[in-house]
């Protein structure tokens, strides 16, 4: 088959490569469409990744074999997605024209609802998400199907992004009121999401509006972006007795911003990404 291998840093290549041979718990997919990261680049450019690997998370297709104690999971000929942990291993990864993974972690995709390529870009931004709100010793919000019993807002900075798009729907599931930002552009998408209130991001205004729409009462926060400017604006527009924001690089010490106040942590150090990737 052919697959986008790890050449060295900051180089990959699309060379000729093995079809990866299935464990028992495995099946083995046939991609339709995959779907790019930003872990792909940096497992590259930051030395990351293995010599010789196979890049890419994110992939759609359809299932052309199972392992022999695969029952009651996907079958041949099923319409599955999932997620690999790219660059790190020689027989997996997504960008390749056959990718394996255990049976347990594809789904199939419900018939008449996501094409390929809706299914590839369902991976490592929803699990980002789900693990940022969710996980132990992030967010710590009530967990769909559970609602919050008191309605309480929830910040996602940068709503437009991959990962923000799958937080604005997760937090109104979990009963929570939305406020978010973006470019005006996108304003719209975002209020079809879920999303009560969408500012500016480009606002030199933007934390005061957040705490005017919000009462100044806002307790969470999530950080979709990952630069200092961003970091600054999710802690400043906290309440005044403090809360939790979680973003996805690494947070710098709320001290630096006068808010000892503030628990900082990052998504990417989540269980799953641990186990797939970076974000």
């Amino acid at each position: 088959m052919k697959a986008v291998v790890f050449v060295e840093k900051n180089q990959v290549s699309v060379k000729e490569h093995l079809v990866p041979n299935i464990a028992d718990d495995d099946v083995l997919v046939k991609t339709v469409a995959v779907s790019q990261n930003p872990t792909d680049f940096k497992h590259i450019d930051y030395r990351l990744g293995k010599v010789g690997s196979v890049l890419g998370c994110d992939y759609s297709g359809i299932v052309v074999k199972v392992g022999k104690s695969v029952h009651d999971g996907p079958k041949v000929g099923d319409h599955v997605a999932g997620s690999a942990h790219g660059a790190a291993y020689i027989d997996e990864g997504a960008f390749a024209e056959y990718v394996k993974a255990p049976a347990e972690l594809v789904w199939v995709v419900p018939e008449n609802t996501f094409s390929h390529e809706q299914a590839a870009a369902y991976g490592v931004a929803f699990w980002t998400a789900v693990q940022a709100f969710y996980a132990p010793g992030r967010l710590g919000l009530v967990e769909p199907p559970a609602k919050v019993t008191t309605p309480e807002w929830v910040l996602v900075y940068g709503g437009s992004s991959a990962v923000g798009l799958c937080a604005i729907q997760l937090a109104r599931l979990s009963g929570y009121k939305v406020v978010t930002t973006a470019s005006p552009r996108n304003h719209e998408l975002l209020k079809s999401l879920g999303a009560d209130v969408t500012i500016d991001y480009r606002d030199p205004e933007v934390v005061s509006k957040i705490k005017q729409a919000t009462g100044d009462s806002l307790k969470y926060a999530a950080e979709m972006i990952g630069d200092l400017e961003s970091h600054r604006i999710a802690i400043e527009a906290i309440r005044p007795s403090g809360g939790k924001v979680v973003g996805l690089s690494p947070m710098r010490n709320s001290k630096e911003f006068a808010r000892n106040d503030v628990t900082l942590t990052g998504a990417r150090r989540s269980t799953l990404l641990s186990a797939y990737a970076w974000y």
